[in-house]
């Protein structure tokens, strides 16, 4: 039952990507996850993110706050390389440009 008490507080503590729940709202859940001092658990939430949609920025962004946050900066910048190269190898091949062209 959507209302049950026991429902709501099991949703309220779920962190994976729920494709039903729009991008947005899953982003804010995962900023407060950061916010609340749960940094593994954002990790896990925006790393999902990602995975649904490796071009959108705020996504990324997300990630990166939350990989500092559980202390794993070393790993926010090689995630931050990735970021930064995969819009333009991907437009690259998606206009046939890796061709040479």
């Amino acid at each position: 039952m959507v209302g049950d008490p026991q429902s709501v507080a099991r949703v309220g503590r779920r962190v994976d990507v729920q494709p039903e729940v729009p991008v947005a709202v899953q982003e804010l859940r995962t900023r407060m996850l950061i916010g609340e001092g749960r940094p593994p658990q954002a990790v896990v939430a925006a790393d999902g993110l990602v995975g649904r949609d490796p071009l959108r920025e705020t996504s990324w962004v997300i990630l990166l706050r939350a990989l500092c946050a559980a202390g794993r900066g070393a790993e926010a910048l090689r995630r931050y390389e990735t970021v930064r190269r995969t819009p333009a190898a991907r437009l690259r091949r998606d206009l046939g440009l890796a061709s040479g062209y």
